[in-house]
């Protein structure tokens, strides 16, 4: 027993070498040694996620999205109708609008 006691007083000095730190780590998740045990963090997957959590955040991506391809549909509307002058500006709004840095960046489904 008196080695399990130098074991966690070496723990709680912070001078517990690593290959003796996993054995103990072990041993207090089996119960073997007094104390509670460390919480396990449980990953969630996307699919475990409720529908209707991340519902405002598509929203808002969804109107972005719009805009973007409403931007696109004036500009070929005007490309159409042959108002060259209007289309030249339109498509440098576009660019500039591309070239601005976002706070944060639209989701995909690859995330």
């Amino acid at each position: 027993m008196a080695d399990i006691e130098l074991l966690l007083e070496a723990e709680r000095r912070g001078i517990l070498p690593p290959d003796k730190l996993a054995l103990l780590t072990e041993a207090k998740a089996r119960g073997l040694i007094g104390g509670p045990p460390e919480p396990q963090v449980v990953q969630t997957k996307p699919e475990d996620v409720g529908y209707l959590e991340g519902g405002k955040e598509a929203l808002i991506r969804g109107a972005k999205g719009y805009g973007k391809s409403a931007s696109g549909t004036s500009l070929a509307v005007s490309s159409v109708l042959g108002n060259e002058e209007a289309a030249r500006k339109k498509m440098a709004d576009i660019k500039a609008e591309q070239k601005k840095v976002e706070e944060k960046p639209d989701l995909t489904v690859e995330d």
